[in-house]
């Protein structure tokens, strides 16, 4: 599968985003992307093989891949930062020994976060900086360090920094929480400071909009106050007030729009202005004579009245128009006291609603209260209007939960309002705190408030307006909750509680019974007090007082037990609880408001529920800013004090956990309330959460199912990463290819697409500490990726022209390190064996011959005969030559020179029998040395030439009589020659190259002439030297071996080579060193640019001495000549041409010419092989004419005719030919 990964990076399928940053990296960096042409290697499968010591091979494609190839060790640099996008790795920044980067976080779509310590890029770690993609620069967003950042939570402008830290500003010092605003730069604390001293937070998590959630050690705030709230019960006091002032008190409740929903036809510009107009400003506009608003309820409702405040504008003012409501759907019937005659009116379908000036002329002619105010429905509801608003009572007084106001006609060329306002005759207290919000804030407000137990409360249905708890009997605290309603006049009233039906919620079975007690708040004197069973299908109300009340009551309903099962668990539900009044006695007794503050302490134990709008909105100076919410109280309820507490949301399901025993799950209604909660039983403590594309994460000590395991993932349901036992202190996960992958501690990595463990191996290996990703595409990581296009090559590859590479697959394993060609369909290759090296045929058969493990030349001759020779393996051996016969599988001839001797090439002399051998070594029973003959008939040495002194590197014929002779020797009085060449045919010596050094060796094709030293090639070609050198290389470059090739050129058939110079490439290989590159095993030179071919991974770091690079074509002609020594058995003598054609590696040009030498034949080789095989083909027809007329004349008298039996029978001749039958019958 991980080679699937890599084959699918390194082909380009992985997509990516247009917006990513890849583009801006490249050219700030100035990475230049690398087109390998296609190749003509000269031979009929055009390719070519690499041997010894190579594991993985990826073809360049781009600067600086260099740095992601091959295998990380322990030199390796892990801890830098790395890029990644659409299949290309960059390392923009080096670490060192001191870099730890813990956190990598995206910021908008061309930033990302840096979190950790030590030192990146000449910055502190711990200032937290900013990385930019689009110019590479580093921006430390604090003046001062913060240590042990734990957690970092982008949301939108602001940036959160939770952990282990002081951070002190403007004589405040903020614990274990800051923030920091991308748009102003500026480091802020949060209103409540931070979560006091030696507190950690541990993660940080954004529920919806307006909430985010604390993890972690703490129990308080820094601003301490916020945790203090008062709980005011309203009370009323008896004095006497002339009727003239009761119409400045509210007879009804207004009704909460804070949390109500809307929609409209026109603008609604504010929804806060709207639910509380002012008269001065205009909320909701339409354009032309109509328009209409419609008002959501956060809850059912029976309407008493409407209170509309028309536009302040006079060209939008409306002048008629209706209400519908839902669930009815009809137009309301509608009461009002007619500014203009102060008379009680009617209207449905057609309202009227009078302008500002017609409102303000009518206020100054009223005379009396009566004239703005007027009491209905026996004096329960009151109606008026002023200079800003007319009030409108409903007839008929149904359920609504949608309300819309119809604008029908205006007063100019728009409608508009500026908002309107709810009421309802009874006053209801909800269990629900928040739906006793008022929507405006006012100083004469009654608020009525609601009181809970430390209990899980949580959302009931989605749309109701009821909480529940689950309560196990005898655990403690029992749920609890007390109702502080609040009424305006004294009168009879009736107290009644509703109960939510169990029906919707399939709570049923679990309902229990509640003791609801009403206690008159002015004595503390028990009123009444009832037993409700709370299993009723659908919604009910229990009437729990009727009678005369003076004083706002209070109601506490407690859970008294289940119905059932007395142990069982039972669910409590709370609802709300009306005062409906039956009379109001306007001529008796008012109550004078006075209250009493309680107050409330919110406990906090390891998570904080922060709630943004508590401390922004202008309209929450009377809202509690911190609450004891289901989720604040959640830990307070059930976990010792002083927890530690980590938490991941999965879809509405929060994990908490820590250093508390199992994993808790809570079931979360609308992000923020707690609907269900259950206990995971993990057997061990958290220690960390992450996220990834499937999931979260949660690591730690687990034992499930007997098996003990460091992490889990959840996406629904619970499941483990595997039986990985191991302390996780590190998570991250990133895409790689199509795979994300989870790493542990930076030493487990999961592959969530086979849902399994990655191990690193040649195809891929990983090191990741940290990783982040944007939308865009980009991601940066700390770590290391390696990677090899083609790995598992078993040490040995086969490369083609067209850039594909794969193992060469070898019998039983076998290992060579030099190849011989000895037909289009069989090699020869040398191989180690414990203390000998031995040829292994690629037809798998074996040969029989001990050579030593130093061999460094060989070549196939004649069909039959392989030369090889050694080098010096060791201080305690010396060079060897060997003779080998493959038709009968013979040694014929071997020779062991002195210690410290090398044998480097080897060329025949096919028709003298004789071997010309060049190295650094002394032949025996002789005074040659270097460069001497051997004559195969009567095994003896002479020397080749007297005049040759010196080291000779290598030997090749540019045709019959010219040979090439590369070293570092002198010739007569020629000293530091490089290259030269003889001319066998009038025995002349040609110095073409002269230097102190010597050339390591050279290649000969079509009239070009490459040689080279361990860093620079010389090349002759077009009658003039050059030399080449990798640019910006340095002393670490070794070159092994240059090759002739040329660029593929369809009108050629692979196994010729072009002629045309401008397709001509040199391919270096070895290990060559460019700052462009770096390290890389093989470049081509076009002769102008220097391109990047391949990167290896060695198979051993042990054995790279060996490693060669085997062209498998035919290369007879280059060491074989049929010329004619003249006296094979002695010296031959040989004059020198003028010195002056020798030409120094410093210069690029010289006055020897090879064409005008005659390196090249008169008739070129190809057409002395035609004329060749022309006379042979004229021979054998003049012997088979005279066969016939033999075998005519001798022939039986009986005509019978003999079948020859022939000497490689048919299936022989059908497969390929071992080497010991290719002469068994010449």
């Amino acid at each position: 599968m991980l080679a699937t990964i890599v084959r699918l990076i390194s082909l380009g399928i992985i997509g990516v985003s247009q917006a990513s940053q890849l583009t801006n990296v490249k050219d700030s960096l100035g990475i230049n992307t690398v087109n390998i042409p296609q190749i003509n290697f000269g031979n009929t499968n055009n390719e070519i093989q690499i041997l010894s010591n190579i594991e993985g091979l990826t073809f360049y494609q781009y600067q600086g891949q260099q740095n992601f190839t091959g295998s990380i060790d322990t030199n390796s640099n892990t801890h830098g930062l790395i890029y990644y996008s659409n299949d290309t790795l960059i390392k923009l920044l080096e670490g060192s020994d001191n870099t730890k980067i813990d956190q990598i976080v995206p910021l908008d779509e061309d930033a990302f976060i840096l979190s950790g310590s030590g030192t990146l890029g000449g910055f502190q770690l711990e200032n937290q900086l900013l990385y930019n993609l689009s110019d590479l620069s580093i921006i430390p967003l604090f003046n001062n360090q913060l240590q042990n950042i734990k957690s970092i939570l982008v949301d939108k402008d602001i940036v959160y920094f939770g952990g282990n830290f002081s951070y002190t500003s403007n004589n405040k010092t903020a614990n274990s929480i800051i923030s920091w605003n991308k748009v102003t730069k500026n480091v802020d604390m949060l209103p409540f400071i931070g979560f006091g001293k030696n507190s950690t937070v541990n993660s940080i998590l954004k529920l919806d909009e307006d909430n985010l959630l604390f993890f972690g050690d703490f129990s308080t705030l820094d601003d301490k106050s916020l945790l203090v709230s008062n709980i005011t019960t309203y009370t009323q006091q008896n004095s006497t007030s002339s009727s003239s002032t009761e119409t400045n008190l509210e007879l009804e409740q207004q009704i909460s729009l804070k949390y109500a929903s809307w929609a409209s036809l026109g603008d609604l510009k504010s929804s806060t202005q709207f639910i509380c107009p002012n008269g001065q400003n205009e909320a909701w506009s339409s354009a032309g004579t109509t328009g209409e608003i419609t008002c959501n309820l956060a809850f059912e409702a029976s309407l008493s009245k409407i209170r509309i405040f028309n536009s302040p504008y006079e060209q939008d003012q409306i002048a008629s128009f209706r209400i519908v409501t839902a669930p009815s759907n009809g137009i309301m019937n509608l009461t009002y006291l007619d500014p203009l005659t102060s008379e009680v009116k009617y209207c449905d379908a057609f309202c009227p609603l009078y302008s500002s000036n017609a409102l303000q002329a009518s206020s100054e002619n009223a005379t009396t209260s009566a004239s703005t105010s007027a009491f209905i429905n026996g004096n329960k509801t009151n109606i008026g209007w002023s200079t800003d608003y007319q009030e409108f009572a409903f007839v008929n007084q149904v359920p609504v939960t949608a309300l819309q106001v119809i604008a029908l006609t205006s007063y100019g060329d728009n409608v508009g309002l500026s908002g309107f306002q709810l009421y309802q005759n009874s006053y209801s207290i909800f269990a629900n705190n928040s739906l006793n919000e008022p929507a405006c804030d006012s100083p004469n407000t009654v608020i009525p408030s609601s009181y809970l137990s430390n209990n899980i409360w949580y959302q009931g249905l989605n749309s109701q307006s009821y909480i529940a708890t689950k309560y196990t009997p005898g655990d403690d605290p029992s749920p609890l909750v007390n109702f502080y309603p609040s009424i305006n006049r004294i009168g009879n009233y009736t107290v009644n509680i509703y109960t939510p039906g169990c029906t919707g919620d399939g709570t049923c079975s679990f309902r229990g019974i509640v003791n609801v007690t009403l206690w008159d708040t002015a004595t503390n004197d028990l009123i009444s007090t009832t037993l409700i069973y709370q299993n009723n299908n659908e919604m009910k109300y229990d009437q729990l007082f009727e009678g005369f009340l003076d004083y706002a009551p209070k109601v506490t309903l407690e859970y008294y037990s289940g119905i059932n099962d007395e142990n069982s668990p039972v669910v409590v539900v709370a609802d709300n609880v009306d005062l409906v009044p039956i009379n109001i006695e306007l001529d008796e007794t008012i109550g004078n408001v006075t209250s009493s503050t309680e107050e409330l302490k919110v406990p906090l134990n390891g998570m904080f529920q922060y709630q943004l709008s508590n401390f922004t909105s202008s309209n929450n100076n009377s809202t509690l800013k911190v609450d004891n919410t289901s989720l604040n109280l959640f830990p307070v309820s059930r976990f010792s004090s002083s927890v530690s507490l980590y938490g991941v949301e999965y879809n509405e399901t929060l994990l908490l956990g820590g250093s508390i025993a199992g994993v808790y799950a809570l079931s979360l209604s609308n992000y923020t309330n707690i609907r269900s909660t259950r206990i995971v039983e993990t057997g061990g403590e958290v220690t960390g959460t992450g996220a990834y594309a499937g999931g979260v994460v949660l690591f730690g000590n687990f034992n499930i199912s007997n098996r003990i395991v460091s992490s889990l993932s959840y996406n629904g349901t619970f499941d483990s990463f595997g039986n990985v036992n191991s302390n996780i202190a590190t998570f991250s996960n990133l895409t790689f290819g199509e795979s994300e992958i989870l790493a542990f501690n930076n030493e487990y990595f999961f592959n969530t697409s086979t849902s399994s463990y990655i191990f690193n191996t040649s195809a891929l290996s990983l090191s990741i500490w940290s990783a982040g990703s944007n939308d865009f595409g980009d991601t940066l990581f700390s770590g290391l990726i390696t990677r090899n296009e083609f790995p598992n090559l078993n040490n040995s590859a086969v490369l083609t022209g067209n850039g594909t590479a794969q193992s060469l697959q070898l019998r039983n394993g076998i290992q060579p390190y030099l190849g011989v060609y000895l037909n289009d369909s069989l090699t020869a290759y040398l191989y180690d064996s414990s203390s000998n090296s031995n040829i292994l045929f690629s037809n798998g058969l074996q040969g029989n011959w001990n050579l030593p493990r130093s061999v460094s030349s060989a070549y196939y001759s004649d069909n039959e005969t392989m030369f090889v020779g050694s080098s010096l393996s060791n201080g305690d051996s010396g060079a060897e030559l060997f003779v080998l016969n493959f038709t009968t599988m013979d040694l014929l001839y071997n020779e062991t020179f002195d210690v410290n001797s090398s044998i480097n090439s080897i060329v025949s002399f096919g028709r003298n029998s004789s071997l010309l051998v060049g190295g650094d070594f002394t032949a025996p029973n002789t005074n040659c040395s270097n460069l001497c003959l051997l004559n195969l008939g009567n095994n003896q040495w002479s020397s080749f030439s007297n005049k040759f002194d010196g080291t000779i590197t290598g030997l090749e014929f540019a045709n019959d009589s010219r040979l090439l002779i590369s070293g570092s020797y002198r010739f007569e009085n020629q000293s530091g020659i490089s290259l030269g060449y003889i001319d066998l045919n009038n025995q002349e010596f040609k110095s073409l190259l002269s230097d102190s050094q010597k050339v390591n060796s050279f290649n000969y094709n079509n009239g070009t002439i490459v040689a080279w030293d361990s860093s620079t090639i010389y090349s002759y070609r077009g009658d003039s030297w050059s030399n080449h050198q990798i640019p910006n290389t340095n002393s670490s470059t070794s070159i092994k071996n240059v090759q002739i090739v040329s660029k593929l050129n369809n009108s050629l058939s692979t196994n010729n080579t072009s002629n045309n110079l401008n397709d001509e490439l040199i391919l270096v290989f070895g290990e060559l060193y460019s700052e462009d590159y770096g390290f890389v095993q093989a470049m081509f030179y076009d002769f102008q640019n220097w391109i990047p071919y391949y990167i290896t991974q060695p198979y051993s770091s042990l054995n790279t001495s060996k490693n060669s690079l085997f062209m498998n074509k035919d290369i007879s002609l280059l060491y074989e000549s049929q010329v004619v020594l003249q006296n094979p058995n002695s010296t031959i003598s040989i004059s020198s041409t003028s010195s002056s054609s020798a030409t120094t590696r410093s210069s690029s040009t010289s006055s020897t010419s090879l064409k005008n030498g005659n390196i090249e034949s008169k008739i070129h080789r190809g057409y002395v092989v035609l004329i060749g095989l022309a006379l042979a083909i004229g021979t054998v027809a003049i012997l088979g004419i005279f066969g016939v007329t033999m075998a005519y004349i001798f022939s039986d008298d009986k005509g019978e005719y003999v079948r020859i039996k022939p000497r490689i029978d048919e299936h022989e001749m059908l497969d390929t030919v071992p080497p010991e039958k290719l002469m068994k019958f010449i």
